[in-house]
Formats: structure tokens, C-alpha cells, sequence
């Protein structure tokens, strides 16, 4: 059967070096990489070398422990090139793999590049625009790593303009708020730099029209964005924010908030920046962001709920776990923000969402009654749980 996992003792892994397939040349189009597979029942976690050829788009998997052939060269025109990464979490024969190492040095040169990073910082009074600028980060092929909100301190501004050579940077404005961007891709930072534009926005408007300091900045302290300068700057400023070096306190508010959780599906489609600015664009503040890749007992523990309650609850934790989502608090100023943002939400089935509620979150973005685009919370009582597990437990 087509993409059945298949064993053989006489098939080990290939030496990339040397193969040759269809007399092309597998150092150009063959790719290989190391991944993992936690095997829940057996309680372990299976290691596979995973063949890419794209050529074909097809995909050829190897068991580490046995050395011997797991699955037989099979097509996968969904999976694409850029779909693999460290980090990356795809599903193949219905197995969510974590892409952990590149597997030959042919494979390394080839995506050595497209890790630089470069830190993006979306400033406080471009909030209102935040779903416009992660759309056009994700329209610019950036992958992100990382996102989340931070508050910024007197100390915070000093201490993090002093790790940049530039003299002429303005700080970051002390006591307002911050979402932390980790951009990664070929030459990052000066695409990003030229992403964002002059940091001047009146400048911006006359010179560079589409940037964003162009579209959504006022005036030079106020200019939306801020970036790493160079490379050396960036291997500093991205651990200013994302290390356990230094403890932000928590922006959430846990009170009088909703939870919303932006799955998986939507987030790898590039769908993340709409559904966020839609959720703005209707009166919503968002007082808490952040990325996070679920494991699966995080998701089950989550979704727990659910559990004997509706069939599709293995489902569920499936999607959850099948990629990064995103996780916000959110707020209704003068207002009920749990029923408001249930009812922005819509009905759980995408389809139903679609013929009956075609303007609500699900409807836009959703897909089917698992891939439905947004996570909202059920039950009034349950909203305060849902935030603490993401921005309290999870930190």
C-alpha cells in the first residue's frame, strides 16, 4: 500500500556523498535530515534520518536504532523545501516528526544561511496595527521563531540600547510594552532593516512608500518598529529577550480577559497577522502574545475538558501539536470579553461558521471543526484557567 511504512534489512542509510538519483545530482537536489517521533504508547521517543529529494517532492525515512529502511520512497507534493528547518514539525504517514539536525554537510551549506536572525521589536503605538505588520513579516518569508510580549522598565530601555554600536538609536520607551519578534531567513537583518524602512517616517513616506515605518509610523520616537542593526547586534539583543538570563514580569492581567489560541494550521499558512488584526479591528486590546510549540501532554493537559467529552478529542491535541500556535490574552474594554470574543469567534464548525456566522473568525480562516482556525474558551468559568496555563504555568 501507497506510503506504508515499509522495513527491510537490506536497505541502511545512503551516503549522500556519493549517491546519485536519475543521474541528478543529489548534492543539489537530495537533502537529509535527523528527526524525532515521540511514540506514545511505547513511551519513547524514535529517531529516524528523513530523505528530502526535491525533485519529486518525495520523502524516503530511515530508522536510526535498526539502521534499516522505516518508509519507502513516496511522494509528498504537499511538503515543500522551505517547510524544512531545525525545529520544523511536519507530519508524514501520520506521524508528526520534529526536524532536529541536518543529516550531511550538503544539506547544512544548503540552509546555513537561511538561520541568521534578527531581532524585530513591533513598539507600543503600532499595537494597533499588529496584525498588519505580522502579515507582511510572514508576506516577506521570514520564518518566526519566536514572538512575545514584554514589558519595558527604565532599566530594560538603558540596558538594551547600550548593546547596540549605534549612538544615534532612541531608547525604548520606559513603561510601555514591547512584542519580540525572532526573524529568521537569508541575510535577516538587512532584510529587515529594509522591511522596516527609514527610521524616520516622514522620510519613510518619501523614499521607501510600502515600508512599515512608511505605512504605520508618527514621528521618530514613535515609528512603529525597531530592529537589529547588524549580526553582532542581534546575537545579543535576541538572548536580551528570550533567555532565562533576564525575568520580565507577566503583561497578561488574568481578570476580566479572554483566552484566544491561534492554531497551528492558520499560523503555518500565514494567516496569524489577519486574525490578529481582525481581533483588533473589533475593539479588542490585546494585553498578552506569545508563540509556543506544544508537546503532546501540554495540549492534552489543555484540552482536558474535552476528554470523554467529544470524539474528535484525539483530534484535537493532533492539531495543537502539529506546529507552533500563538496565544493571546485578550481584552474587551466596557464589555464582557469572553462572550464578545465567543461571539467574534463563531460556531466551532468551520462549514456551519461559514453558512450561518460567514463573518466570524472561523468562518475567515477556518477550514473544517478541528482546523477551525481560533481556540476560544467553552465555558465563562474556565476563561482565567485557559490564560493562567499559557501565560503562568507554561512560563
Amino acid at each position: 500500500m501507497p506510503g506504508t511504512p515499509t522495513r527491510s534489512p537490506a536497505r541502511t542509510p545512503p551516503d549522500s556523498a556519493t549517491q546519485r538519483f536519475r543521474g541528478i545530482d543529489v548534492q543539489q537536489d537530495r537533502y537529509a535530515f535527523f528527526s524525532e517521533y515521540y511514540d506514545k504508547l511505547a513511551d519513547i521517543v524514535r529517531k529516524y534520518q528523513l530523505i528530502y529529494q526535491e525533485s519529486d517532492s518525495s520523502v524516503e525515512m530511515y530508522d536510526l536504532k535498526s539502521k534499516k529502511l522505516f518508509l519507502k520512497k513516496t511522494a509528498m507534493p504537499s511538503l515543500k523545501l522551505e517547510d524544512l528547518f531545525i525545529g520544523a514539525i511536519i507530519t508524514v504517514v501520520g506521524r508528526q516528526l520534529t526536524v532536529t539536525d541536518f543529516a550531511d554537510e550538503n544539506t547544512r551549506a544548503r540552509f546555513a544561511g537561511q538561520r541568521e536572525e534578527s531581532l524585530a521589536l513591533i513598539k507600543a503605538d503600532a499595537f494597533g496595527h499588529l496584525g498588519h505588520i505580522i502579515s507582511i513579516i510572514q508576506k516577506e518569508s521570514f520564518r518566526i521563531f519566536k514572538l512575545k510580549m514584554f514589558p519595558i522598565s527604565k532599566r530594560d530601555s538603558d540596558d538594551f540600547a547600550a548593546l547596540s554600536d549605534k549612538p544615534d538609536r532612541l531608547p525604548l520607551a520606559a513603561g510601555s510594552r514591547v512584542v519580540a519578534v525572532v526573524l529568521q531567513g537569508q541575510g535577516a537583518v538587512d532584510k529587515w532593516q529594509h522591511v522596516m524602512g527609514p527610521s524616520n517616517p516622514a522620510v519613510a513616506r518619501r523614499t521607501t512608500i510600502d515600508s512599515v515605518r512608511a505605512q504605520y509610523g508618527r514621528d521618530e520616537q514613535r515609528n512603529a518598529v525597531e530592529g537589529s542593526d547588524t549580526v553582532h547586534d542581534a546575537k545579543q539583543e535576541v538572548p536580551f529577550f528570550f533567555s532565562t538570563r533576564r525575568i520580565f514580569p507577566a503583561t497578561a492581567q488574568f481578570r476580566d480577559t479572554a483566552c484566544c489560541v491561534i492554531k497551528p494550521h492558520a499560523v503555518l499558512s500565514g494567516q496569524a497577522g489577519y486574525i490578529i488584526q481582525k481581533i483588533i479591528d473589533e475593539g479588542f486590546e490585546i494585553t498578552a502574545i506569545e508563540m509556543f510549540k506544544l508537546e503532546p501532554e501540554n495540549a492534552e493537559e489543555f484540552l482536558e475538558v474535552y476528554k470523554g467529552v467529544v470524539v474528535e478529542f484525539a483530534d484535537m491535541v493532533s492539531e495543537l501539536t502539529s506546529g507552533n500556535c500563538i496565544a493571546l490574552e485578550i481584552k474587551k474594554p466596557g464589555g464582557n470579553s469572553y462572550a464578545a470574543f465567543r461571539e467574534l469567534a463563531g460556531p466551532s464548525d468551520a462549514a456551519i461558521a461559514k453558512a450561518l456566522r460567514p463573518n466570524t473568525l472561523r468562518a475567515l480562516f477556518g477550514i473544517d471543526k478541528i482546523k477551525n482556525a481560533v481556540h476560544c474558551t467553552d465555558l465563562e468559568e474556565d476563561t482565567t484557567l485557559d490564560v493562567e496555563y499559557f501565560f503562568k504555568i507554561l512560563q
